[in-house]
């Protein structure tokens, strides 16, 4: 962890003191990553790193609010299928001549991805269509376009 808060102190360094540091050479470039990474080892102490979160670790942006947590993700997925009797789906499997879009069809839980995708709102009186239907009309073309 160490040598990953290093990097992440020359990086924050780096975009704060050279914006344009595209248009930069590739010599300048290396003289100038040399430098701010001493400068870094100079002030680094040892008990400075703190806790940081691995999003800024990994330089990803941060997960946006309202996405759920890939911990409570299997708590709300077996909240959603403790059914004694497995209730089975309409399945449309036969039209899918692709193996591997059939193995992506499996994969898709119609009572997880209604709860997630439908709104409030959205009563059983109003459907006609059920959003699963949708995502995975949606993911499937997105699938066999992508070949």
């Amino acid at each position: 962890m160490k040598a990953k808060d290093i990097k992440r102190l020359v990086r924050k360094e780096l975009k704060s003191k050279f914006p344009n540091w595209q248009r930069l050479t590739k010599r300048e470039k290396k003289f100038l990553y040399n430098k701010t990474v001493d400068d870094v080892m100079d002030i680094y102490k040892e008990g400075q790193f703190k806790n940081v979160p691995l999003h800024e670790l990994t330089n990803m942006p941060d997960v946006p609010p309202g996405i759920i947590a890939l911990q409570d993700m299997g708590k709300f997925i077996d909240s959603h299928n403790y059914n004694l009797l497995p209730i089975t789906k309409q399945s449309y499997q036969r039209y899918l001549r692709d193996s591997e879009l059939c193995c992506i069809d499996l994969l898709l839980d119609d009572r997880v991805l209604n709860r997630l995708l439908a709104s409030p709102s959205y009563t059983p009186a109003m459907r006609q269509v059920l959003p699963a239907q949708l995502f995975r009309a949606k993911l499937l073309k997105a699938c066999a376009m992508a070949r």
